[in-house]
């Protein structure tokens, strides 16, 4: 009688909510803040060799300490040493090259990232061949990998603010497709409760808007529907916005009472990168293009917006402030500030305060008009 190798324990990574590793269902004690930041870069980058000084660089914010490589080879040392007393082949799954750099050797499904990407590749699969039954399964197991706010507990950086502006932005959009699935199918009525709890949530997010009021006429609850949109109307007017025409559309149908067109498309804008770069790669070399067909390459100088003449990217838009917004590359983050505009700022429908984070496929308002952040295409 012969047996087969043990296999290897299994290891599981999360960094959508704290940062946690977990061997075989046991969690692993992987130390402090910065530690845990530098697994999450490794996460991040999984499968991809990541040099000491950019690591340090990210861990640390671009100020790094004189004995950084000391410190990142006792905090990879740490990491092993965890993993070995698990059982874990650690220098095979944290490996350290000929040039000395650092790689995380897990697969997607060993990461709550990697699945999350994963499950939302298969709802767009199974939409795109008309099984919308098992899109919405899928879009709800990709919501399912999420524990909290991602990189819950991190010290804020450059690093943990781009990511969890950009990884926030793909859970609205996950759940916003699911929600569009879940009308389509005729069960409009079973989320009209989550759909207000996501509104009172965020209340400037229109698409939830459209949805909670959608779901409320396919009820058959025309006045709810109604008084939704004014409710909508009184807290966009507080931040001084108008509804954005899809939504008047939308109301203007209620009013009349005619049937919402078919759903037959989703909203969801999948962000993440399928050419192999890296979430950090997509920072720091940006192309903002507008709606008009103009594309614009931001440089370390910045770019200013505005309808003055003296601005790097002129909008002849009436609700435009003579010197609106900048863009400003910032280490390896890029930002958007409001200069004091009348009209404000806004990153994705949201209203900005002072600054805000950007990353690759954000669409920003200014005054009338929209422009997206892009990376440039290899």
């Amino acid at each position: 009688m012969t047996t087969g190798a043990v296999p290897p324990p299994a290891v599981d990574v999360r960094i959508l909510g704290p940062v946690r590793c977990y061997v075989a269902g046991r969690p692993l004690i992987i130390g402090g803040p910065l530690t845990r930041t530098m697994l999450a870069v490794l996460v991040v980058n999984r499968r991809n060799a990541i040099s000491p000084t950019r690591l340090a660089n990210t861990i640390w914010d671009g100020e790094p300490p004189p004995s950084f490589r000391a410190s990142l080879h006792n905090r990879i040392a740490e990491l092993r040493s965890a993993l070995q007393a698990a059982e874990v082949a650690a220098t095979v799954l944290l490996r350290t090259d000929t040039s000395g750099n650092y790689c995380l050797d897990i697969r997607d499904e060993q990461c709550d990232l990697g699945r999350f990407e994963q499950a939302r590749t298969e709802a767009m699969a199974a939409f795109d061949s008309g099984d919308h039954e098992h899109a919405a399964e899928h879009f709800l197991r990709a919501l399912g990998e999420w524990s909290g706010a991602a990189l819950d507990g991190l010290p804020m950086s450059t690093f943990v603010e781009a990511f969890c502006a950009h990884m926030d932005e793909e859970r609205h959009r996950t759940l916003e497709a699911r929600l569009d699935l879940e009308i389509a199918a005729g069960r409009a009525a079973e989320v009209i409760g989550e759909l207000r709890a996501l509104t009172a949530r965020h209340p400037l997010r229109e698409t939830l808007w459209a949805q909670l009021i959608t779901a409320l006429y396919e009820s058959g609850r025309d006045g709810d529907a109604l008084e939704a949109g004014r409710v909508m109307r009184r807290i966009l007017r507080d931040q001084g916005m108008d509804p954005s025409p899809r939504l008047t559309a939308l109301e203007q149908r209620i009013l009349r009472r005619e049937p919402l067109p078919t759903r037959n498309r989703l909203r969801l804008r999948l962000t993440v990168d399928t050419d192999g770069s890296t979430l950090l790669e997509t920072l720091g070399h940006v192309l903002l293009y507008v709606e008009d067909g103009r594309r614009f390459e931001v440089t370390e100088a910045g770019m200013t917006i505005g309808r003055s003449a003296d601005n790097d990217i002129r909008l002849e838009d009436a609700k435009t402030s003579r010197h609106h917004a900048r863009v400003v590359l910032d280490g390896a983050a890029v930002r958007i500030e409001d200069r004091g505009s009348a009209n404000g700022v806004y990153v994705n429908e949201q209203r900005i305060r002072g600054r805000a984070a950007l990353v690759h496929g954000d669409r920003i308002r200014i005054g009338s008009v929209t422009l997206e952040l892009r990376r440039p295409l290899a």
